[in-house]
């Protein structure tokens, strides 16, 4: 996901057991989350989303496969 003005993102990769949570904007960083723990991984990238994008109504979402 990234602002309309594309100088913050926020990147969500699925590797079928952890999900990996890469934040650059604000903060930058990069966690990794059990996919056991749905909720827990949900609150994340909703915390992050909220931190990265406070103002935003515009974000463009990018996907990719692989």
């Amino acid at each position: 996901m990234l602002t309309a003005k594309k100088d913050r993102s926020i990147t969500v990769k699925n590797n079928g057991t952890e999900l990996t949570l890469i934040e650059n904007g604000y903060l930058h960083f990069s966690k990794n989350y059990s996919l056991k723990e749905i909720s827990t991984c949900r609150h994340a990238v909703q915390a992050a989303f909220r931190k990265e994008f406070p103002r935003s109504n515009r974000a463009y979402l990018m996907t990719a496969l692989k």
